[in-house]
C-alpha cells in the first residue's frame, strides 16, 4: 500500500513531541498477563474541533472500561489466568497524511495484541489497511462503512450498524420498547408510566447537534410525527446545552 509502513521498516516517522496516552498497566507485576490495545486517535483538536469531540468520547470511554475491568472485575479470569487491559493511542492530529504512520507506532511501541480504530470512517480506512499489512487484529468502534470491512480482508471488525440501516435500526428499537411498556400496562391493567395515550404514542424524535435530513426524515415516517432538531456548535458550552434542553422540553421532545 503506497505510503504506508513496512513493517520490516522499524518504527515510523511521526512529529516531534506528537501526543500518546495509555491507560491501564504497561508491565505487570504479578502473574497476571496484560493485554495491550493500542491504536490512532485524534487527542488534539487543532483541525476539526466535532472530530476531536467524538474522539474524546471515545478516549473516556476507554479510560472508563480498563478502569472498571481492571479495578472493579479484578481483570478478566479465563481458565487459571487472569488477563489486565492496557489501552494505549497515540495523536493521529485527525490528518489523513498521518493516521497510519500513528497507527504503526503505536501498535510496534506498545506490543499491542490488538488494534483499536479511532474516530471516523475516512482515518479508519487508512488506519485498518494499515494494521492488515501488519497482520493485526483492528476493532473498529465508530466506523460503519461496510467497503471498509470488506477492503480489510477479514482482519476489520466493528460494532456497528451498516450506516445506511443505523439510523433504522435505532429508531425501530425505541419503537419496540415503547410497545412493550405499553403491551405489559395493558395485560396488567395497570397505569401506563408515559400517560394516557401510552408510550409510542408520546414518542417524539429530538436531536441535538449534527443530523443529517435524510435520518430525520427516516424518524419522522417511523414515530409518524415532525422531527425537532437543535443545532449545537461542535464544542458546546454548559448554557448551551441547557438551552438547548430546554427547547426539547418546550418542543415536547420524548
Amino acid at each position: 500500500f503506497e505510503h504506508y509502513v513496512e513493517y520490516n521498516a522499524g518504527m515510523p516517522y511521526v512529529p516531534p513531541g506528537l501526543a500518546g496516552v495509555t491507560f491501564g498497566p504497561v508491565y505487570s507485576d504479578s502473574d497476571d498477563q496484560i493485554v495491550h490495545v493500542a491504536g490512532p486517535l485524534t487527542l488534539t483538536s487543532g483541525r476539526n474541533a466535532n472530530d476531536y469531540m467524538r474522539a474524546e468520547e471515545l478516549r473516556q470511554a476507554a479510560r472508563l472500561f480498563v478502569q472498571w475491568l481492571n479495578i472493579e472485575r479484578n481483570g478478566l479470569r479465563v481458565g487459571n489466568e487472569t488477563y489486565r487491559m492496557s489501552v494505549s493511542f497515540v495523536d493521529d492530529q485527525g490528518s489523513e497524511a498521518l493516521v497510519a504512520n500513528a497507527t504503526a507506532w503505536a501498535t510496534r511501541e506498545s506490543g499491542a495484541n490488538f488494534v483499536l480504530g479511532g474516530r471516523g470512517p475516512t482515518l479508519t480506512r487508512y488506519s485498518a489497511l494499515q494494521s492488515r499489512l501488519d497482520g493485526d487484529i483492528m476493532l473498529s468502534a465508530t466506523t460503519s462503512a461496510s467497503d471498509i470491512f470488506e477492503e480489510s480482508n477479514g482482519t476489520l471488525f466493528g460494532l456497528m450498524p451498516p450506516l445506511d440501516q443505523g439510523p433504522t435500526l435505532l429508531f425501530n428499537s425505541i419503537l419496540h420498547f415503547a410497545d412493550k411498556i405499553d403491551a405489559r400496562s395493558s395485560e396488567a391493567g395497570i397505569p401506563n408510566a408515559c400517560g394516557r395515550g401510552g408510550c409510542r404514542e408520546s414518542l417524539r424524535l429530538g436531536t441535538l447537534g449534527a443530523c443529517s435530513p435524510t435520518d430525520l426524515q427516516v424518524g419522522e415516517k417511523l414515530f409518524e410525527k415532525p422531527a425537532y432538531g437543535h443545532p449545537l456548535p461542535p464544542l458546546p458550552h454548559e448554557d448551551e446545552l441547557t438551552a438547548a434542553l430546554k427547547g426539547m422540553q418546550t418542543k415536547r421532545v420524548t
